[in-house]
């Protein structure tokens, strides 16, 4: 396992606010981690480490920049990446655990009562492996709907946007439906990002009314000149257009060819 700690050390190094005993600690327990399999706690890590439980108790309650460890894993994979957001729900029973809401399941397909954790990863295109980034665990009590003052959007894009500035050359994000509002488009627009998602069923379009003002009009000029037609000519090659130029951007050819490794 001496690959682990050739790897490990130099990360650590760079990584601030951790001393040499948090460093150590932190290397003995990936190679733990690694040569055992199964589930662990810190009473059977004790069996296979050289660490005692409370040892375990107590530097696990210190913190770690885990961003910044799994961001350097991604560094040394060469070429592009894209980002990825999702929320993963976890099933859990009690009352007394922080977080217990109702929250959507993929899995059973309908909102249960659990825990939820929302997802920030990368995805290396040449390779299409994945490297996990950032989980953060949503709060209870926040409002699905929006125009409240701090729902669970808002807190979406809080971590989004706190990871935004350490990810520069990631331009692109990829997300479900969900992530089609307002709010997570203006976030990522307004920072040089660009959203690639769906749209619900229920989406609501309307074409902005691009009408002069005529002489003597009164009032302000309505904002909007009806609701999106799906159907139209216009706008499915406006579509056709958009995915085509998509597809050139991310083929595999023109991403080999300019792949830089750093």
């Amino acid at each position: 396992m001496n690959i682990v700690e050739t790897i490990l050390t130099p990360i650590l190094l760079n990584i601030s606010q951790t001393d040499k005993w948090q460093r150590d600690f932190l290397i003995g327990l990936f190679k733990t981690l690694f040569s055992r399999q199964g589930r662990f706690n810190f009473e059977n890590l004790t069996r296979y480490s050289k660490y005692n439980e409370l040892t375990h108790r107590r530097q696990f309650s210190k913190y770690f920049d885990w961003f910044s460890l799994n961001k350097s894993f991604v560094d040394f994979n060469c070429g592009i990446h894209i980002g990825v957001i999702d929320c993963s729900f976890i099933s859990k029973s009690g009352k007394k655990t922080f977080g217990i809401d109702k929250f959507w399941s993929g899995v059973a397909s309908q909102a249960k009562y659990g825990l939820e954790i929302s997802v920030l990863a990368c995805i290396n295109v040449t390779t299409g492996k994945a490297t996990f980034l950032d989980a953060t665990q949503t709060p209870s009590g926040l409002s699905k709907k929006e125009g409240t003052k701090y729902s669970r959007t808002d807190f979406y894009l809080e971590q989004i946007l706190d990871c935004l500035k350490s990810l520069p050359t990631i331009i692109y994000y990829v997300t479900d439906g969900f992530y089609a509002k307002e709010k997570i488009v203006n976030g990522l627009t307004s920072n040089g990002k660009h959203l690639i998602t769906k749209l619900l069923s229920d989406a609501n379009l309307k074409y902005l009314n691009q009408k002069p003002r005529f002489k003597g009009q009164k009032g302000a000029s309505r904002k909007y000149n009806g609701k999106v037609d799906f159907k139209r000519t216009v706008f499915q090659t406006f579509l056709s257009g958009y995915w085509w130029g998509l597809m050139k951007i991310f083929s595999f050819d023109n991403l080999y060819s300019k792949t830089l490794c750093r």
